[in-house]
Formats: C-alpha cells, structure tokens, sequence
C-alpha cells in the first residue's frame, strides 16, 4: 500500500476525540477497532472490522469529528508543508526589508517584531497547534552604561526559561530587529553614543516563546578632551574640545579634590568663566558631556586651581572737611597695592560710584554743603582686587556773615547774622580772652541770639559756628562791651536817634573844642575806651 496513503490514515486518526480506537494497516485494507464510528462519502457507518481504501482516496478533517473518504481531494499533508515552507519564506523577506544598519548587528537570521510576539501554543512536526504557556516576562530588566560606545543589560532569571532572545529598535513601538540568544542573565551591546534605543528581552522554554520586556536606553556621549585652566584674580577660565555625541556640557566645582562638587552650570558652550570666587581658596572643577539628559560616564577634571590674595585694606582712614564744598580723605598705604579706587554713595549699603582712581594715599573731593556722603577705598595689585574699606563723611555747611553784637540793656547782648548755606542750625561761644578759653553757651535755628545776665564794663568776645549734621562750618568771631553803670545815665531808649562811630582815633576827639556835645561823647568814650579802642556806640538825642 502506498505510504502516502498510511500517513494520511494515521493523520486521521489523530484528530478523532476518542479514549480506544486503533488503526492498522496491512496491505490495501483499513482495520477499525473500537466502539466508536465513523462516516463514509455514502454516509454508511463503518463497523469494527477490514475495509479496502483506493489508493487515489484521502481521508479528511471533519468538525464533527467524523472521517469520510473523498477520492478528489488532495493530499493534506503536501498542503501543510506548502503552507509552511510559503510562511517562512515570506517572514525572511519581511526580515530584509526591515533591516537597519544603524541597530547593533545581529548574529542569527530572525523574523521581526510583527513575528516575535508572546505565545501560548507551539507548531508540533505535523503543523498542529497543541495549547502551551511560555516562560513568564524576566523582571528587573535594566542596563548600565560601560563607556559611551558599549552597554550592558542585566534581569532575574525567568523560571523554565532555556535561553533568552535579545531584540533591539529605536523606537518602543518600532520595528524590532534580533541580535542574539543568550542562556545568561546578562548581555553587552554596542551602541552609537547620544542615541536612544530601545531593548526587548523574551525568554523561551526550548521552542516555546515566554512574555517580552522592554526597555529603555539612554546612551551615554563620549568624555570631553582638552581641557585649559587659567585664573585671572577671582575668576576662573574653562575649556575644552567636543565630546563626541555631546548635546552640553554639566560643570561640577568643589574645593576639594575627592569629594563635595556641585553642579554649577550646565553650557552648550565649549568654554566657562566662573567669576567672583573667594580670595586665598583653591577650586577643582569636574566637567561631563551630556546628551538626552545623560552625563558621560566619565568627567574631564582640573588641577587644582588657587585664587590669589589681594592686597589688605588701608588703615587709618579719615577725612577732614576742609570747608563747605571740599572733603579730603587720607590713608596708610596697603602693602602691595599699586593703585586705590575711590567709590562715593550717599547711603552706606547703597549704589556706588567711581569718583577716583589713584597711586596716592589721599583724595580731594568736591561736595554739597550740609551733606552725609560714604566713600569707599579699594587697593589694587594690579588688577587683583583688595580689600575695601568705608568711612561716614559730614561736610560743613556755609561760613555765616555780618555777625553784629549790640547792647540792649545793662546786663544783655543781642547777637544777629545772615544764615549760611547747608546750616541747620548754630553754635555760639563766649570768652572774655580774645584767643582761648570760649565755652558754648546755646545752640540755635534762627539767625540771632541773646546773651543775658552779663556784667558791666567786661569785655565779652563771641565765635558764631554754622553747623551740619553735628559738624561744624568755620567760625566767625565779634565781640562787645556792656558801659559801667549801665548805660551810663544815657538815655537808650527808642526814642533816641543811634550813632555808629567806627575807628574812632582818641586823640583827634580830645583836641575838640568844649562844646556840651563834646563833652558828652568824651564822657561816654572814656567810659568804653580801655575795653573796646575802635568802636563806641553813641546815644544822642534827637
């Protein structure tokens, strides 16, 4: 009997749901054995017993589980593996085509990811599904960059699991490409620095393909290279050449060689300037390449980087108001400094302005009388900046003018003068010695004063002062003589006409002839003359 016709038979066989039925061929009959049937193309049952079969009959699946005899049909078992050998042949196509020379490269032949899927059935020899369960998903999955070009993926082992395929794209929901099965739990793939890709790992159990798990690596950009360091005072000057897949570059600083750096900046630059560091430290800088947000695996360091000193600031700083619209200010020299720079503000912790640059160790500036100003004195060594140093200034207000001092009565002095410029308020000081010995007696806003309780025939000398925020304008000086007796029986009231007589010489009034008027100004001017030779106040009436 043809051996077709015996394969196709057992084929049969095979689909028939039953607990005892057997098969045997011999020669060209067919024996049934067992208690259940079967239907011919006549629709007769067949019994337990030998039947003959043509050798150009098939036997054929039935979805009632019946077999019948079609003499036209073909045979299913060259149907089958036609439909096979077409399947596969279409899957390598499918797999050239989608091919991207980008991806890391393969060591096997293998369908892409519409292929590739979890499964819980399995293809046995004749082509039949039989129901299976895969290994489960691997879990942990994650990867570690080795350098910019190489990394390495890691999981926990899937149980049953016989090996795993590795599959990579660069897209989660793109077209998947093998690149190797593994029996480990780990795998190293090369990689295009800067790029993303995307890693599918599936278990399989022999021939039966478990659940996937995918991930997502982020490659890392290849180290930056040489790089220069300069210090300029308190700034220091970075740069470097590119780093291959580098989108920016993340600048790490610590004062310390090991340990504590701290971001920062992060440039897409290839330089850095990093400006107003501490005097006396010393600085170490990290610099990584960054691409989608990933640093290189390893940094481009400095040397250790020390900022200088400047020079210390001066000492003895002071200034002296030297009147209403001048202030000079004085210093001891800083050592080292080659130059100093003055700074003025009109509040202390305000904005300053740079009124002077100088090598001297003073400062003349003009000013606005009555003002508070600030001055600040930096030294410089060259360019490295010291140390600066602040002092509070009070100008001076205005000198005051026509300063006069008149008599009111036997015991009083009315003092009177043009207010000065800046002034807030004024100082009067008394003395009965022309030089020395002036004690202040009042302090006052407006532009007179009186001076009271004096004793007569003395002599009093006055010093008025303009003053300013506590500081005081130059002096101006006058002085008065208060007659014996009073007023000397001399009627001073106001009703009597006041005649100045300034510079008065002594021997010209003595040759004057007798007369009553004479005579009365002689009495008043002996009266005065001792204290006060050039200036006597006459009353005379009207």
């Amino acid at each position: 009997m043809n051996k077709r016709i015996i394969a196709m038979i057992l084929t049969a066989v095979m689909l028939f749901p039953i607990t005892s039925l057997t098969a045997l061929a011999s020669s060209n009959e067919l024996e049934v054995q067992g208690s259940n049937t079967a239907l011919v193309d006549t629709n007769q049952e067949v019994e337990v017993g030998n039947y003959t079969i043509d050798e150009e009959s098939s036997i054929v699946e039935d979805s009632t589980s019946e077999v019948t005899v079609d003499n036209n049909a073909s045979d299913i078992t060259e149907k089958k593996q036609e439909t096979i050998e077409d399947t596969t042949e279409q899957s390598d196509n499918q797999q050239s085509e989608n091919q991207t020379d980008s991806l890391p490269q393969s060591n096997e032949k293998t369908s892409d990811d519409s292929q590739t899927v979890t499964t819980d059935s399995e293809v046995d020899k004749t082509g039949l599904q039989i129901g299976v369960t895969g290994p489960a998903a691997v879990t942990n999955l994650n990867y570690q960059s080795l350098n910019y070009k190489t990394i390495k993926l890691t999981w926990d082992v899937s149980e049953g699991a016989t090996e795993y395929a590795i599959y990579v794209a660069f897209e989660e929901a793109g077209s998947y490409e093998k690149v190797t099965s593994t029996s480990s739990i780990s795998y190293e793939s090369k990689v295009s620095c800067g790029k993303i890709y995307y890693y599918k790992v599936v278990p399989y159990a022999d021939v039966i393909q478990g659940a996937e798990t995918v991930i997502k690596v982020n490659t890392k950009p290849e180290k930056a290279s040489g790089l220069s360091a300069t210090v300029k005072n308190t700034t220091v000057k970075l740069s470097w050449k590119k780093g291959k897949g580098a989108e920016s570059y993340a600048i790490y600083r610590s004062e310390k060689k090991n340990t504590g750096f701290e971001k920062i900046t992060e440039t897409k630059k290839l330089k850095y300037s990093d400006k107003n560091l501490k005097q006396g430290k010393t600085y170490y800088y990290k610099i990584y390449s960054v691409s989608n947000q990933t640093e290189s695996a390893k940094a481009l360091s400095s040397k250790a980087l020390r900022i200088p000193k400047g020079p210390k600031a001066v000492k003895s700083l002071k200034y002296k108001a030297e009147n209403y619209k001048t202030i000079t200010l004085s210093w001891k020299a800083s050592k080292g400094a080659s130059k100093y720079v003055i700074y003025r503000s009109t509040t202390q912790d305000g904005s300053y302005k740079k009124v002077k640059t100088t090598s001297s160790t003073s400062y003349k500036n003009k000013v606005s009388c009555g003002k508070i100003y600030y001055y600040k004195v930096v030294p410089y060594a060259d360019s490295l900046m010291g140390t600066e140093k602040i002092i509070k200034a009070y100008t001076k207000p205005d000198k005051i003018t026509k300063l006069k001092a008149r008599v009111v009565d036997d015991t009083t002095v009315k003092l009177t003068w043009k207010k000065a410029k800046g002034a807030s308020s004024y100082y009067v000081y008394r003395s009965t010695n022309k030089n020395k010995d002036f004690t202040k007696i009042g302090e006052t806003k407006s532009a007179k004063y009186y001076d009271s309780n004096l004793t007569p025939n003395v002599t009093y000398y006055y010093r008025i002062y303009s003053v300013s925020n506590g500081t005081k304008g130059t002096k101006s000086a006058c002085s008065v003589t208060i007659p014996q007796g009073g007023s000397g029986g001399i009627d001073t009231s106001d009703n009597m006409r006041a005649v100045w007589i300034s510079y008065l010489d002594y021997d010209t009034l003595k040759d004057k002839s007798e007369s009553e008027f004479t005579k009365n100004i002689n009495a008043i001017y002996d009266t005065v003359l001792a204290q006060n030779i050039n200036t006597v106040i006459v009353h005379v009436r009207a």
